[in-house]
């Protein structure tokens, strides 16, 4: 059989709903990119929907912004159609330039490189075939606020070119995360 699931429509970028062949719902862009703190909340959410999918054996694959909606005014992660299971010997074929690790990565590791590519998207403001450009308020700066190098250090690890190199764990994301978050509260 073929399983269907209806959702409400995500908060809507300009349109209100009732118009929806005016519809386009709102993803995290340049605006909501450029802060810490922000960048920090709006990756948790994502760690806490792949962290729901690894714990049952199972991959998103195609971790990007543009996969990331409002609902409700929290940030869900969409677009499953490339969930796959981790133990599968058939690879994941979602390729969006810049969010796969270089070498044959795959499964819970292609995810945690692409969360790498987002949060550094969400933080800096650049785009992840600018990665591993700083972004301007910091270069300007000078100085960088401990969350800042905290965050970059944590996107440093998620996105190693060397494999064995990179953080595998969603855990520690978290905890880093959470400290980013909580040192602004």
């Amino acid at each position: 059989g073929v399983a269907w699931e209806e959702l409400p429509l995500a908060d809507a970028q300009d349109a209100p709903p009732s118009e929806f062949e005016h519809y386009s719902p709102l993803t995290p862009g340049p605006v909501a990119a450029g802060t810490t703190v922000m960048a920090a909340k709006t990756a948790l959410s994502v760690v806490g929907a792949l962290e729901f999918l690894h714990q049952r054996g199972l991959v998103h694959g195609d971790v990007k912004p543009a996969n990331l909606l409002q609902l409700q005014g929290r940030w869900v992660l969409a677009d499953y159609d490339t969930v796959g299971a981790t133990h599968d010997a058939v690879a994941i074929t979602a390729s969006t330039e810049g969010y796969c690790p270089p070498g044959s990565s795959e499964g819970a590791e292609r995810d945690l490189y692409a969360l790498g590519k987002l949060i550094y998207e969400l933080w800096s403001g650049n785009t992840r075939l600018e990665y591993p450009s700083l972004p301007p308020r910091l270069t300007a700066a000078g100085t960088w606020s401990r969350e800042d190098r905290v965050l970059n250090r944590l996107i440093e690890r998620l996105c190693h070119p060397v494999g064995m190199n990179r953080l595998r764990h969603l855990s520690t994301v978290r905890s880093v995360l959470e400290a980013v978050v909580s040192a602004n509260a």
